[in-house]
């Protein structure tokens, strides 16, 4: 199934992130090839994962500010939100890094 991750914005990122269920949100760009590199592995997580976790991105180009409030300073970036309090702030870099950190920080555990 090829899935849309919804796409936020500066005015829908608070609400976004703010229920009960753990919010991932992917900070990317379309000419990052690392990002490119790892869009299957979010693509599989927001399709099916045990947490029940909403996936959602943010591309930088399009809303510099949210990058800026998170001082995400190289993507891919992804933050993890648990009742909308961030969580952890993970940096993959080649496919499975990604999930290897939310289960750790899904886990009780923190990733920076």
């Amino acid at each position: 199934m090829d899935i849309t991750i919804e796409k936020l914005d500066t005015a829908g990122f608070d609400a976004a992130v703010a229920g009960s269920q753990p919010a991932l949100v992917v900070f990317t760009a379309p000419w990052c090839t690392v990002c490119r590199g790892i869009d299957p592995d979010v693509r599989q997580l927001a399709e099916a994962n045990p947490w029940g976790m909403v996936v959602r991105r943010v591309v930088i180009d399009d809303d510099p500010a949210l990058a800026q409030r998170f001082d995400i300073r190289s993507i891919p970036s992804a933050l993890l939100f648990t009742e909308g309090e961030l969580a952890a702030k993970i940096q993959p870099r080649k496919p499975g890094e990604l999930q290897a950190a939310l289960e750790e920080a899904l886990a009780g555990g923190q990733t920076t």
